[in-house]
């Protein structure tokens, strides 16, 4: 009985699938917007293999909890570019001069995406210092927050 059910749904899958191609192969903005989305992933794996430079990008690490803590590092590296791209795509809305900078800003953004590094020294010497993080772009959390779009 439960083969039935397996194979109904499987059919029921191929119908919906089908469906999808028809309206994929038809819709012109659907394929765009599909195309925009793989370009957003394909940037955050390559933004991987940028920030996993070294070792031929491979783990070669004996252990599986040196293999987690190599991962979560590099993850972290990662998201720490993409949080900066976005507390100073941020500022730049909030210190626009007019609504209409704004919106230019926010339309170029949208279309582009905040996976970037090639303003980064990934293989530079990083500083973590009390005095090296003086905040010289000046990003004041409270107006980051209160920007609207």
């Amino acid at each position: 009985m439960r083969n039935v059910g397996y194979k109904a749904l499987k059919e029921f899958g191929k119908i919906i699938k089908t469906l999808f191609i028809l309206k994929y192969i038809d819709d012109v903005d659907l394929r765009k917007q599909i195309q925009k989305m793989l370009n957003k992933i394909e940037g955050s794996n390559k933004l991987a293999k940028a920030v996993f430079h070294g070792k031929d990008k491979e783990f070669k690490y004996a252990g599986k909890n040196k293999q987690l803590v190599a991962d979560a590092c590099k993850r972290l590296i990662e998201n720490s570019i993409i949080c900066w791209n976005y507390a100073y795509l941020t500022k730049l809305i909030a210190d626009a001069d007019s609504q209409e900078q704004k919106n230019i800003l926010v339309k170029t953004i949208k279309n582009k995406s905040v996976v970037a590094w090639e303003h980064i020294n990934l293989g530079g010497t990083y500083d973590f210092s009390n005095n090296a993080l003086s905040n010289e772009y000046n990003f004041i959390i409270e107006q980051l927050l209160n920007v609207t779009i």
